[in-house]
């Protein structure tokens, strides 16, 4: 006897896994539509109800963040009315409100580095004040010209440096 070739093996094979599948598949509607029908149409009913669900919180979730990105808003043009040179912005990619001098917002909170490293903040609106960093440069050059003599007392020029450098920057 002749031995088969591959592609005919091949063909066999897909034609019997076809047949066995179109089988199958008969069997387990008519197993399901005669004897399983309600548990079916139960578990398509609570189908339908998660599709609803999802679309309700879809739509809740657009109104969230036109909220969140116009309280954003709302907070930098409080800056900008009342501070100047607060240097506030909100950002196109997400609802944050950054500046130096007013109401920070931010809806998750995160992180920020300074001198003594990084820093965690919770979300909210929160007040802050940051001088600009040319006041350290201001304030070291006075102090070198304040102190070329010997003669100055430590107390005071803080006070003087304060009150002179110190004046609040609302508008």
């Amino acid at each position: 006897m002749k031995s088969m070739r591959v592609r005919d093996q091949e063909i066999i094979q897909k034609r019997v896994v076809e047949t066995i599948t179109e089988n199958g598949l008969k069997n387990t509607t008519k197993f399901i539509k005669d004897k399983k029908l309600k548990e079916l149409k139960e578990f398509q009913k609570r189908h339908k109800s998660l599709i609803r669900l999802q679309d309700k919180i879809d739509s809740l979730k657009k109104d969230f963040e036109i909220a969140e990105k116009r309280l954003a808003e709302d907070v930098n043009s409080f800056n900008h009315q009342n501070f100047k040179n607060s240097k506030s912005s909100t950002s196109k990619y997400d609802s944050n409100c950054t500046t130096k001098v007013g109401l920070k917002y931010s809806y998750r909170g995160g992180y920020d580095y300074n001198e003594s490293g990084r820093v965690d903040y919770p979300g909210g609106v929160s007040i802050v004040y940051t001088p600009d960093n040319c006041l350290y440069a201001e304030i070291r050059d006075e102090l070198a010209l304040e102190t070329m003599s010997s003669d100055f007392n430590a107390k005071e020029l803080i006070a003087k440096f304060v009150k002179r450098f110190g004046k609040w920057i609302n508008a």
